[in-house]
């Protein structure tokens, strides 16, 4: 440890009390930066700052600008019929209302049907975006179980009148 002199303070913690000036480092000039400068940097390290610019909402991508979304289902009475741009930071919220339009409509329908529902679950599916490499939710999936109510089981009645104490 050149250029480091550690001695004990009253604490018991060891700090440097000198610290190598810029001389003592020979490879590493006054003012310059560790990362490589434009200049320097690989086509791969450049490729890298741009989508992290991109990520970060410091430059438009033209990705996430031009992604539209649409129902792919036969339910007529749910959004997004027709293609509709949403920004990534919303889609997480817009997908998840729509699926819950589903869910709404599912449950109607099969109340008209005389039909309970027996379960139900949404799940949201994620993608990477290949320009700026940006998660976002890339759609969603409704799936709505239902059985017909004049099968359903009726509770066994045995065992529930009696009190048992001992």
């Amino acid at each position: 440890m050149d250029g480091v002199n550690l001695n004990p303070s009253l604490s018991g913690i060891y700090q440097p009390t000198t610290v190598p000036t810029p001389t003592e480092r020979p490879n590493v000039p006054v003012g310059d930066k560790v990362s490589p400068t434009p200049e320097k940097a690989s086509p791969r390290e450049t490729e890298l700052k741009e989508k992290e610019i991109k990520r970060l909402g410091f430059k438009e991508c033209q990705t996430c600008k031009n992604r539209k979304y649409v129902d792919g289902s036969n339910d007529p009475g749910v959004s997004f019929k027709t293609p509709t741009h949403v920004s990534p930071s919303v889609a997480a919220a817009a997908v998840s209302a729509h699926e819950g339009e589903h869910v709404t409509h599912e449950q109607a329908r099969a109340a008209a049907e005389g039909r309970e529902v027996v379960a139900q679950a949404v799940v949201l599916h994620t993608a990477v975006c290949p320009e700026c490499g940006r998660i976002y939710v890339s759609g969603g999936t409704t799936t709505t179980m239902t059985r017909d109510k004049s099968h359903s089981q009726k509770p066994d009645p045995r065992g529930h009148n009696v009190d048992l104490t001992t």
